[in-house]
């Protein structure tokens, strides 16, 4: 096993990306988004209390973790656009075929370019985080519990992971637009399908068997539950998380993660560039 080979491929897969001013634009979105959210809320608070009652930014209201909940989704997106574009752009640009030609496995490669993406992602979310914490903090005069958005950030992390492992997956078939639109569908089907199941239970979708019904199982075990990890995230950031069943759903993450990956390394074995 060649390290440093594998150090220079993930470091050469954020160096792209971070030359890519594609970012610096959703960045800029993001800041924005962030800022206009803080003056509403401000704006917002300074109503209430100068009128009838208060509003509780933290609590049943739940202003502040709907929006991480937003950010959290909104960097889903970047998962599945960088997901693509990771591998995307070393066939386009043709240069696939000079990094296969070292002694580097695919599967291995593919390794690299998702945990170059993740880190990219992360460290996007984590300033993202910094920012709307502090500007909110100072909008409200009172903030959540920092160890309550450092776990809410966990769990963002792991739900962007399947995003782009899902983008990578199209990108190997159809050119962005399309890997992207079949990305999000996908993703919208696996978050429908964990809160059908999730709502209706086991036993009741069993009754009765469906195609839809079928669909929505299938999605709901042999995909990452996403919205699942999604909602500890959210949760997490008013301190009411339910952690019972949180083994169980990060063996179910873990396990069908490796499996979605272990099927896109065949995939992506049998291609020829």
């Amino acid at each position: 096993m060649n390290l440093e080979l594998y150090k220079s491929l993930y470091k050469n897969t954020l160096q792209k990306e971070f030359r890519n001013k594609t970012l610096l634009f959703f960045f800029l979105i993001t800041v924005a988004i962030i800022v206009l959210a803080s003056v509403i809320i401000s704006a917002v608070k300074e109503s209430m209390a100068s009128g009838a009652g208060q509003v509780e930014f933290f609590g049943d209201a739940q202003i502040i973790p709907i929006f991480f909940m937003v950010i959290g989704s909104w960097n889903v997106m970047l998962g599945i656009f960088f997901g693509i574009n990771c591998v995307k752009s070393d066939i386009n640009l043709g240069v696939i075929q000079q990094i296969l030609s070292f002694p580097i496995d695919r599967k291995a490669y593919l390794l690299i370019r998702v945990l170059g993406s993740w880190t990219i992602v992360m460290l996007y979310y984590s300033v993202s985080m910094l920012l709307a914490f502090i500007l909110f903090s100072t909008s409200l005069g009172e903030m959540t519990e920092v160890g309550n958005v450092f776990v809410a950030m966990i769990f963002s992390f792991l739900q962007v992971l399947p995003a782009i492992v899902i983008g990578i997956l199209f990108s190997l078939y159809f050119e962005r637009i399309g890997a992207f639109l079949l990305s999000f569908f996908t993703f919208l089907f696996i978050n429908a399908s964990n809160s059908y199941v999730g709502i209706k239970g086991l036993e009741d979708v069993l009754a009765d068997l469906s195609f839809f019904k079928v669909c929505a199982l299938f999605y709901y075990y042999a995909f990452p539950r996403m919205s699942v990890i999604g909602n500890y995230s959210s949760s997490a950031i008013l301190g009411k998380a339910e952690w019972e069943n949180l083994p169980v759903e990060l063996l179910h993450f873990s396990l069908s993660l490796s499996f979605l990956f272990i099927v896109i390394s065949l995939l992506f074995k049998k291609k020829s560039f």
